[in-house]
């Protein structure tokens, strides 16, 4: 009997320091980890919060109704993973201190370990293994909260860096931002015309998909960041903007249009590796021959309506077609998953694909908005 309760001890103290050390390794690779690594605890409280939302709103619930439930799954998530990482190091606790000490009954243990772990002092226990493991409890307390500390300054500062790009492309796509809205802008103001200043406004957006890659895999939360607005998004941003970008490099004759190619490349790469962590299945030698989620009809309308605005165009459809496709490939797959995933609102050739949308939450054809900025 006194060697089965010795061996029961010996287990839960294993146990107990094992569940601890998880815990400890989850929070750092959630939130100090400098790459993309995926932890299964935080993983697991990031779906379950979500489900919990979800249950306020069905396929017939409204986009912005949506919209305004779903804003609050980070902030819960931040406020639950600390309690979760809190509890699970309280039970570890427990578990050692009764294991080591057999005077201790699992109630006793349990104060002492929520004592310790809070610094509140309402238990001790003078034996010298169990001071040491309260020291240790208490110092974990503290670190966890300055890590929370540093952490959310960190978090708000990407988020504030990646939605002034998202805000700063509404004044050339659009509200929702669409492809050929901003195609038709950038000709009317000669930023299509002007080389340098094309070649900037690339060079700044390649800058961005590089930023979003880097924050949106290790800061995996950030892709469940909603925008101020509900109709903008960092998901349809980039579709837009690859989508463009794939229309000038494979239709629109102008200097330096190879300069697009250079953005796409940066934004399938860097929507890839956010895929990745996701685990979203996508093929990764995809050829120009291969289906896209854009219709040749489609893609021919918007030819045409760029035409009507004398944005000059390749004559050769056929060749125009081929080259997009050949562009529009290598994202097509992602860029509609991570549209479902994050439930982005309503976006051209992007989230409109990624589910059934309601009649009343379907936008408007938007102008050209040529007046706007005439005006």
């Amino acid at each position: 009997m006194a060697l089965f309760e010795t061996l029961l001890r010996l287990i839960i103290l294993v146990g107990g320091a094992t569940l601890t050390l998880y815990t400890i390794n989850s929070a750092l690779r959630s939130f100090v980890l400098p790459r993309a690594d995926k932890s299964y605890l935080t993983t697991l409280t990031v779906k379950a919060i979500y489900q919990l939302l979800a249950l306020r709103f069905d396929t017939k619930t409204r986009f912005e109704q949506r919209d305004r439930i779903l804003a609050m799954h980070p902030p819960y998530t931040m406020f639950i993973l600390p309690i979760v990482w809190l509890t699970l190091i309280i039970i570890g606790y427990t578990g050692m201190y009764w294991a080591l000490d057999h005077t201790l009954t699992l109630h006793e243990a349990l104060v002492l370990s929520g004592s310790s772990l809070m610094t509140l002092g309402a238990s001790f226990h003078d034996e010298m293994p169990i001071i040491l493991l309260t020291f240790t409890q208490a110092a974990l307390s503290m670190m966890l909260i300055a890590l929370l500390v540093g952490f959310l300054p960190t978090m708000y500062g990407a988020f504030s860096e990646r939605e002034r790009m998202v805000t700063k492309l509404e004044t050339l796509a659009g509200s929702p931002p669409d492809p050929t809205e901003m195609i038709r802008r950038m000709h009317y103001v000669g930023l299509l015309e002007n080389a340098d200043a094309l070649l900037a406004t690339w060079t700044e957006w390649q800058n961005w998909f590089q930023q979003i890659e880097e924050q949106h895999t290790t800061l995996a939360l950030m892709n469940f960041y909603r925008s101020p607005k509900a109709d903008r998004h960092w998901v349809t941003a980039a579709g837009c903007v690859l989508d463009s970008a794939a229309i000038i490099a494979s239709s629109v004759q102008v200097d330096r249009a190879a300069m697009a190619g250079v953005v796409i490349r940066s934004g399938f790469l860097s929507l890839r590796s956010i895929a990745d962590y996701f685990e979203i299945p996508y093929n990764r030698n995809p050829h120009h021959t291969d289906t896209i989620q854009i219709t040749r009809e489609e893609f021919e309308a918007v030819l045409d309506g760029l035409e009507q605005y004398n944005v000059p165009l390749n004559p050769d459809r056929d060749y125009c077609w081929d080259h997009f496709v050949g562009w529009r490939v290598n994202y097509d797959e992602i860029i509609i998953a991570l549209s479902s995933i994050t439930t982005a609102p309503y976006g051209n050739w992007s989230s409109d694909r990624a589910r059934q949308w309601l009649k009343e939450d379907i936008p408007m054809k938007a102008t050209s908005g040529l007046d706007e900025i005439r005006q």
